[in-house]
């Protein structure tokens, strides 16, 4: 890394230098691993690893770590590609399990890898053709999380190891499970009639779905400044509990914008979770305060494959005149402060403000 005060500058500058570093890093880390692996395994283990985005996470660590008294970044970097590798295997199954055709507004793992494999076996049937591609995106994202316990491993050259055993522990006993957790809690609140949903099961679903990996770019971070193990940190726990309310506000607002975004903005259509039948805060709420009507309809179109534009206008115009909108916005804002009162514990004010930075670009998309 260049020798510079990273804090000094521009976010947005900040977190592109992050994202070229974050992927060089991972690119170079692939080169040496994927040599025997078969042209589809590569490839689906690549593609979004590959594909430009935030590295949100990788940016976190980074920030946390700086604003707990890291003084040689570039000593972050297998660290900053183990959070990018392991976000990108959960990306490639919940694409799965969701049924979604497209990230980003280009074909998910699964997706491309059944066409190409369709393409060049004619006579492969479609059924087999998307068994092969889903087959080969679980085996892809179970690389993927390999690769991130391998990357962690290597801060053994430049922190105790006992640090790196905290680590590598809270990965294994604490994210991984929760994080399934979260994602089985995801699949089962989808068969729940919407009456029996609450909002505190909803988001405790986001919390380990979505907050739990926050959370653990920033405890390691400030382990790593620290040079402590994550438990003898009350900073990794402050900072660490931040990102995870940053997490629930940004699904928060994610949903919202899944209902009233643009799908160009969403990289997929808009709609998407209504046919899914998903139970967002925003469905909770709007059915808590429905008319007898209003639920039948939304019932109606709540896991219906086949909605029409009209179909979502309804579920919209039913979320705002019951108040839902503004509920889930008054909420997402609430975890918003709750998320910059906590970074308050840094003493360093540039990387204070480069971490209200941060919160605030997780949830400006929605804006």
């Amino acid at each position: 890394m260049k020798k510079l005060n990273l804090l000094e500058l521009p976010y947005t500058e900040l977190t592109a230098f992050v994202g070229e570093i974050t992927r060089r890093s991972i690119s170079e880390f692939l080169k040496l691993h994927v040599r025997l692996y078969t042209a589809d395994l590569r490839e689906a283990t690549e593609a979004y690893l590959l594909r430009s985005g935030k590295c949100l996470r990788p940016s976190l660590l980074l920030l946390s770590a700086l604003a707990s008294g890291a003084k040689r970044p570039e000593q972050l970097l297998p660290a900053m590609a183990a959070v990018e590798c392991y976000h990108v295997a959960t990306l490639i199954h919940d694409d799965i399990i969701d049924h979604d055709e497209l990230r980003r507004g280009k074909p998910t793992v699964h997706a491309l890898i059944a066409s190409q494999a369709a393409k060049r076996h004619p006579r492969l049937v479609s059924d087999k053709a998307r068994d092969y591609g889903v087959a080969t995106a679980i085996v892809a994202g179970d690389i993927l999380f390999g690769y991130s316990a391998s990357l962690l491993s290597m801060l053994t050259r430049h922190f105790p190891i006992g640090v790196v055993e905290s680590i590598l522990s809270y990965q294994s006993c604490i994210l991984h499970p929760g994080l399934l957790l979260g994602e089985q809690l995801d699949m089962e609140l989808e068969m729940m009639e919407l009456s029996k949903v609450t909002d505190k099961s909803v988001e405790k679903m986001m919390r380990l779905k979505t907050g739990l990996l926050l959370g653990f770019a920033a405890r390691i971070g400030v382990a790593l400044g620290e040079r402590k193990p994550l438990e003898d940190s009350s900073l990794a726990t402050a900072l660490g509990m931040a990102a995870e309310d940053a997490g629930v506000a940004f699904q928060i607002e994610d949903d919202i914008l899944g209902l009233f975004g643009e799908a160009a903005q969403l990289g997929k259509p808009i709609g998407s979770d209504l046919r899914e039948g998903k139970p967002t805060l925003l469905m909770v709420n709007a059915w808590s305060k429905a008319t007898s009507a209003e639920r039948k309809r939304l019932k109606y179109i709540l896991g219906n494959q086949r909605l029409t534009e009209s179909d979502i206008e309804d579920a919209r115009a039913i979320v705002e005149r019951t108040g839902a909108l503004a509920t889930c916005r008054r909420r997402a804002n609430f975890m918003i402060r709750q998320a910059k009162l906590a970074c308050k514990a840094v003493p360093d004010e540039l990387a204070r403000q480069a971490l209200f930075s941060w919160i605030d670009s997780l949830v400006k998309r929605s804006h």
